[in-house]
């Protein structure tokens, strides 16, 4: 018996360190920011610019805008991209768009890329909210469609759920943070030890537009139960679509995805 009880201590101590450690370096797990030096040169070719807005004394949120070449445009697109880098990474998944017509709005979050500041659910919102005035300055609500990635589909729904648009998109998106953490995770309460809340399942329901999802089937990030739990508070027009063997990063690369997306950039 006494060797049992020091068994279960051990057992107490390591689940109550487990948990320290988890509500410690969320945020580390969570983010993945990659700055850019003020001198870094693209070198990609579709016409571009970064757009630097300060938002206060020390914060200024970076948006890199990204042209369409086509002489007639659409509209806009807000992509709010990943968890990982910086908007660098996710530039060649502009094309889709601006071969369409579309002009790309792509923000880095704080930290990430050449914005600074201190990431907090309140500061990702108001970001969001300041980046769809920059594209509302240049397209009508009903010709921006606001497309989140991962971790940015929380925001993007966010936005959606605030602002006109023509529609919401949301590729590999989360029921909300803490189901993240809890998909891996589940022997803690992580909804009390997660900070970051972004109830994309929240948003969702109250965004008026369509809202299109895609998701892997195969996704080992955000596990596809979590995307699923999605699926039914979606209204009658809104479409979820599953991609079969696909893992996180490899969704918008399907034939699926493509030309659900060409159907929907050509309406």
């Amino acid at each position: 018996m006494k060797k049992l009880g020091i068994f279960l201590r051990w057992c107490l101590v390591l689940y109550i360190l487990g948990a320290v450690i988890l509500y410690v370096l969320q945020d580390a797990i969570l983010f993945r920011p990659k700055p850019l030096e003020n001198n870094f040169e693209d070198t990609f070719s579709l016409p571009h610019q970064y757009l630097r807005i300060p938002l206060t004394a020390t914060d200024t949120l970076s948006i890199l805008k990204i042209y369409s070449l086509l002489p007639l445009k659409k509209g806009s697109v807000i992509y709010f991209h990943g968890n990982r880098d910086n908007v660098q990474r996710y530039i060649p998944f502009a094309g889709i768009f601006t071969r369409a017509g579309y002009d790309v709005y792509m923000p880095d979050y704080p930290g990430y890329g050449r914005s600074t500041g201190i990431i907090s659910e309140a500061s990702l919102y108001a970001q969001a909210m300041r980046v769809y005035e920059e594209a509302s300055a240049n397209s009508s609500g009903d010709s921006i469609i606001i497309y989140g990635k991962s971790l940015g589909s929380g925001i993007a729904a966010y936005l959606a759920s605030q602002k006109p648009s023509r529609m919401l998109i949301l590729e590999t998106p989360y029921y909300d943070v803490s189901g993240i953490f809890g998909a891996y995770a589940f022997m803690y309460p992580v909804h009390q030890l997660v900070k970051y809340k972004i109830p994309t399942w929240k948003y969702v329901q109250q965004v008026k537009e369509q809202v299109i999802i895609f998701a892997g089937e195969a996704d080992g990030v955000i596990r596809f139960s979590e995307n699923k739990k999605l699926e039914p508070l979606l209204k009658p027009q809104d479409a979820f679509y599953s991609i079969p063997g696909a893992g996180h990063n490899e969704v918008n690369l399907s034939p699926e995805y493509l030309f659900k997306m060409d159907s929907l950039l050509r309406l």
